[in-house]
């Protein structure tokens, strides 16, 4: 009877550590630097951590810096609800040139001079306010060709890369807040330090819905605008409840250890809290529906509404509220939690 405890003991670690799994769980912000690309972040986390269950939440392309937010471990089931957070960015839209790809990592493509009376309308702040002013709302918006976008079981920017270029249904977006920073002129200095070649730009601090390519925001400016453009230079600020103060640099990652920088969970969903009793937390180890106190749910008692479910400084799991049952419904359960911070 030792010798089977012993050896399934044995076959369990064995598994574990085939897997990757380190008990760790949790997430971070990482600031990304230039010229890695998402999946090289999380290449990163994973060496650092040993852990193979990594996610990250949004794609950053390779010239774009900021925020970048990582779930390691189980905390991977929240990578979804994390992804769907508006985000903020500071962009620079140059105008003048269009690119394959709508940034400055492409192939010109269009040059588009800018005429005298054009170049003086968009070198006037007040005019390039205004404009902005009117970009708040919903929109539809066409992603661009070097995007991750599968049609047909074919990934956009593979097809762009034979020469193949797909034709991308447009999409729903919103922007929240568009607030011009700054308008520069060539051989201006320049915060974001762009390419030193470029001509009249925009700076501008975006608040934009999940799946909005501030690329494609650029490249459409530029075209309504009566000229051409792309996508300078980008910086992610924010996403959700978690801003560049809350991130650490790769760097710093491995010199802290991951657990020194994970956020709190709960913060960094920005989502109403539940407290379970002991029942409620047996229940939901188990996936199963949860009948809540009107008192303590009456804040949220909507259909649709989301919390997340916690006891004992730890989060076990978000759940929906399903008006029609009357009753919290599991969407994500974390074997093994994830620690609340103080």
């Amino acid at each position: 009877m030792f010798c089977r405890k012993r050896s399934s003991n044995l076959c369990a670690r064995m598994i574990a550590s085939k897997r990757g799994a380190t008990g760790l769980s949790g997430i971070i912000a990482v600031d990304k630097p230039a010229g890695l690309t998402s999946h090289d972040i999380v290449n990163r986390i994973r060496r650092i951590t040993r852990e193979r269950r990594v996610g990250h939440c949004g794609t950053l392309d390779p010239f774009a810096t900021g925020l970048l937010m990582v779930c390691i471990g189980p905390a991977t089931r929240l990578a979804d609800y994390l992804m769907g957070a508006r985000k903020r960015y500071v962009a620079r839209i140059s105008f003048g040139v269009l690119t394959d790809t709508d940034d400055c990592e492409g192939a010109v493509v269009e040059v588009c001079p800018l005429d005298g009376e054009l170049f003086d309308k968009l070198s006037s702040f007040e005019f390039a306010q205004g404009f902005l002013a009117g970009l708040v709302g919903r929109h539809e918006q066409i992603p661009p060709s070097y995007s991750a976008i599968q049609r047909d079981g074919v990934r956009s920017y593979d097809a762009a890369r034979r020469g193949d270029i797909l034709t991308l249904k447009a999409r729903p977006i919103e922007v929240y807040a568009a607030e011009l920073l700054g308008i520069l002129a060539q051989g201006d200095e320049t915060p974001l330090q762009a390419d030193a070649t470029l001509g009249l730009t925009w700076d501008v601090a975006f608040e934009v819905s999940k799946g909005t390519y501030i690329r494609a925001l650029a490249r459409d400016i530029a075209g309504q605008l009566g000229t051409c453009g792309h996508l300078a230079a980008l910086r992610r600020t924010s996403s959700g409840q978690i801003g560049l103060a809350d991130a650490y640099t790769l760097e710093a990652i491995e010199a802290r250890g991951v657990e020194a920088c994970f956020l709190d969970p709960v913060c960094a969903l920005g989502l109403p809290t539940y407290v379970l009793d002991a029942q409620q937390r047996a229940d939901v180890l188990n996936g199963r529906p949860l009948t809540p106190d009107p008192q303590v749910f009456s804040s949220a008692k909507r259909d649709g509404s989301i919390v997340a479910c916690i006891c004992d400084d730890a989060f076990f799991a978000l759940y929906r509220y399903d008006e029609g049952q009357g009753n919290l419904r599991a969407l994500a359960v974390i074997p093994g939690a994830v620690r609340l911070l103080k």
